[in-house]
C-alpha cells in the first residue's frame, strides 16, 4: 500500500506488526500447538532412525560396540526382552522409519494448512481493511499497491511461516541429531557443532542486513510493477489512443529489470550456501578417516566404521540442516518487510463496533456548518446549513465542482467535512455503525459501475437475501424487464469489467434496480439518469418517485427535468447553500 521504506522502518520499530501478529497466532493456537507437537515427533524418530544404523552395521560387520549409542540400543533391547540379532534390529529400524516417515507428511500437510490459512485470512483481511478504512485515505492509495499486496505479498507472509516452521524444525532437528552423533562419537560431534555454529552465525553477520534491503526492495518493486499493470488495464482506451503504449512499456521494462537483476543476485547468494556445507563435511570426515588410519592401532579403524557411518549420515543430515536454518534465516528477514506489509492493514479498521444500535430514518438529516477545503487553500463549502426533511424530495443544484457529490458523501458517512456535523435527528453519524447507517440508504451515482457478473447477480448484490422473482418484479416495475429478457442470455448475461459489455445507459438503469431492490429508507440519485435519453429518463424518474413515495430522496442534477418530484431545491453558489424555488 504505497509502503516506502523509511515508513515501513518506522512501523516496525512500533511494534505493530508484533500485536497484530500475536493476535493471529492466537486465532489458531490448537492448530500451533498440533503443528509443534508433530514437528518434536517427527524429529525425534527422524533421529532414532538414523541411530539405529549404528547397531545395524556393527551386526554386519561384526564389531564391538565402543559407543554409549551402542550401549543405549542394546539396554533398550534387553528391555523389550528382546534378543539384538540382525533380523530384530532390521525390524526395528523398519518400523521406525515408517512411523518417521508418516510423520513428516502429515506435518508437511500441517505446515501447509497453517501457512496457506494465514494467506486466505490475509486476503480476505486486506479487503476488509479497505472497506472499513476512511475513505480519503483509501484515495490515496494507488490500485496497483492493494492488487500487489493482496496478492503477492501475502504470498511472500505466507512464506516466511513455511521458512519459520522449517527454521523451527531444522533446529529442533540438530540438537537431536548432535545428541545422537555425541553418543556415537563426542570428538567429531564437537568439531562439527563448532564448525554449523560459525557457519550459520558467519551468513547471519555477512548476509542478515542484505536480506532486509533485498525484502525491502522487492516488496518496492513488486508495487511498482503492479501499479503499471493496472494502470495499461484501467487506461487502455487512452493509451492506445494517445499512443501512450512507448512511454507505458519503458516504465515497465526498467522495473522488471531491477526485479531481475534483484533476485538473481540474492538466489545466486542463497544456492552458495549448501555446496560450501557439503565441502565441510567432506574436508572433516576426510581429515578424520584419515587420521584413524593414519595414527590408530590395528583393526581400530574397523571397529570405529559403524559410528563412522553414523557420523556420516548424521553430519550430512546436520550440516544440510544448518544450511538450510542458514537459508531460512535470510528468507524470513527477507520476507518479513511483506508480513509487515500485509499486517499493515489490520490495523486500518476505522468501523465502530455497535451492536443493536438503530437509526431513525424517519427524522431530518441535518447539515450543520459544513465547511470543505481544497488543496490549494480554497474551499468549495464554507459554514453551510441545510435541513433535508424526511419522506420529502430535496434537490442539490450547482455548477460542476461546486461540492454536490462531496456533501452527498458526508451525507452518507463515506467521508468527514473539514468542520462542522452531520445529524441524523439529533445524533451524529460520526457516532453511528457505517454498515449500519448505509444498510437503509440506497446512492445511485454517475460514476457507479457493474461487477464482472450476471445481470441478475449484480441486482442481488444489493441484497443477498432476494430471491429471483423479486430481482423480476423490481425490474418490472422500472420497466426494464423486457429490455433484459431481449439480450442473448437475459438475467445470465454477463456485463463485463465494469459493465463494460452493455451502454451507459443500460448500466444505470440495472444500478437503479440495485439500489431499489434494498427497499432503501433514504435514496440519493447523483446524476443517476445522465446516460439516458429524455423519455426513457422521464419514466425511470417515475418508477422511482413511485417506489419511493412517503421516504426520503436526495437529487443531484444539471438537469431541470426530475425538478417537478423535489419539494425543496438547494443551490451550491459562491461555497454556500442557498434554498431556492423550483423556477430559479
Amino acid at each position: 500500500m504505497g509502503l516506502k521504506l523509511a515508513a515501513l522502518t518506522k512501523l516496525r520499530s512500533a511494534g505493530n506488526e508484533s500485536v497484530s501478529l500475536l493476535i493471529i497466532f492466537k486465532r489458531k493456537f490448537k492448530l500451533c500447538m498440533l503443528l509443534v507437537v508433530t514437528v518434536f515427533l517427527s524429529i525425534v524418530f527422524e533421529s532414532i532412525g538414523f541411530g539405529m544404523i549404528l547397531p545395524l552395521l556393527e551386526k554386519l560387520v561384526g564389531s564391538q560396540s565402543e559407543s554409549l549409542l551402542g550401549d543405549l540400543f542394546l539396554s533398550f533391547y534387553d528391555y523389550l526382552g528382546l534378543e539384538m540379532n540382525l533380523v530384530n534390529v532390521i525390524l526395528l529400524f523398519a518400523i521406525i522409519m515408517f512411523i518417521k516417515n508418516l510423520l513428516i507428511i502429515f506435518r508437511e500437510g500441517l505446515r501447509s494448512y497453517f501457512a496457506y490459512s494465514f494467506k486466505k485470512e490475509a486476503m480476505l483481511g486486506i479487503n476488509e481493511s479497505l472497506f472499513s478504512m476512511e475513505y480519503e485515505r483509501f484515495l490515496q492509495e494507488r490500485q496497483g499497491h492493494i492488487i500487489n499486496d493482496t496478492i503477492t505479498e501475502t504470498q511472500h507472509a505466507t512464506l516466511v511461516l513455511l521458512q519459520g516452521v522449517e527454521l523451527i524444525t531444522s533446529i529442533v532437528a540438530i540438537i537431536a541429531f548432535i545428541i545422537v552423533m555425541f553418543l556415537a562419537d563426542p570428538f567429531v560431534t564437537g568439531a562439527l557443532v563448532m564448525i554449523a555454529f560459525v557457519f550459520i552465525g558467519g551468513s547471519k553477520i555477512v548476509f542478515g542486513n542484505y536480506s532486509r534491503k533485498v525484502g525491502l526492495r522487492e516488496v518496492n518493486l513488486n508495487q511498482i510493477i503492479t501499479d503499471h499493470l493496472a494502470e495499461s488495464i484501467t487506461l487502455m482506451r487512452d493509451f492506445r489512443l494517445y499512443q501512450l503504449d512507448g512511454f507505458h512499456l519503458k516504465r515497465m521494462r526498467k522495473a522488471l529489470d531491477d526485479f531481475v537483476r534483484l533476485l538473481v543476485k540474492w538466489d545466486v547468494m542463497t544456492a552458495s550456501i549448501a555446496p560450501m556445507i557439503e565441502l565441510i563435511i567432506v574436508l572433516t570426515l576426510s581429515f578424520y578417516i584419515f587420521y584413524l588410519t593414519l595414527v590408530g592401532e590395528s583393526g581400530a579403524f574397523l571397529d570405529k566404521l559403524p559410528s563412522i557411518g553414523v557420523i556420516l549420515v548424521l553430519s550430512h543430515r546436520l550440516l544440510q540442516r544448518a544450511s538450510r536454518v542458514s537459508i531460512n534465516i535470510l528468507s524470513v528477514t527477507k520476507y518479513l518487510p511483506s508480513l509487515f506489509t500485509v499486517i499493515r492493514y489490520y490495523d486500518l479498521h476505522q468501523g465502530l463496533i455497535a451492536e443493536g444500535q438503530k437509526v431513525d430514518f424517519s427524522q431530518n438529516i441535518t447539515c450543520e456548518d459544513i465547511s470543505v477545503n481544497q488543496k490549494d487553500g480554497g474551499s468549495i463549502l464554507v459554514n453551510s446549513n441545510l435541513v433535508i426533511k424526511s419522506g420529502k424530495v430535496t434537490a442539490l443544484i450547482g455548477k460542476t465542482g461546486s461540492g454536490k457529490s462531496t456533501l452527498v458523501d458526508f451525507i452518507v458517512g463515506l467521508r468527514v467535512p473539514h468542520k462542522g456535523n452531520v445529524l441524523i435527528g439529533d445524533v451524529n453519524i460520526r457516532e453511528i455503525d457505517h454498515h449500519i447507517l448505509r444498510s437503509k440508504i440506497s446512492v445511485i451515482s454517475q460514476s457507479g459501475v457493474l461487477m464482472n457478473d450476471s445481470i441478475l447477480n449484480n441486482i442481488r448484490a444489493g441484497s443477498l437475501v432476494s430471491s429471483d422473482s423479486e430481482v423480476y418484479e423490481i425490474c418490472r416495475s422500472l420497466q426494464i424487464h423486457d429490455f433484459i429478457e431481449s439480450l442473448p442470455l437475459g438475467y445470465d448475461t454477463m456485463v463485463g469489467d465494469r459493465g463494460s459489455l452493455l451502454s451507459g445507459g443500460q448500466v444505470q438503469r440495472i444500478l437503479i434496480a440495485r439500489a431499489l431492490i434494498r427497499h432503501p429508507e433514504v435514496l440519493v440519485m447523483d446524476e443517476a439518469t445522465s446516460a439516458l435519453d429524455d423519455e426513457t429518463e422521464e419514466l425511470i424518474n417515475e418508477r422511482v418517485m413511485k417506489e419511493m413515495a412517503g421516504k426520503t430522496v436526495i437529487v443531484v442534477t444539471h438537469r431541470s427535468s426530475i425538478l417537478k418530484y423535489c419539494d425543496e431545491v438547494f443551490k451550491i453558489n459562491n461555497s454556500k447553500l442557498i434554498r431556492v424555488t423550483k423556477d430559479a
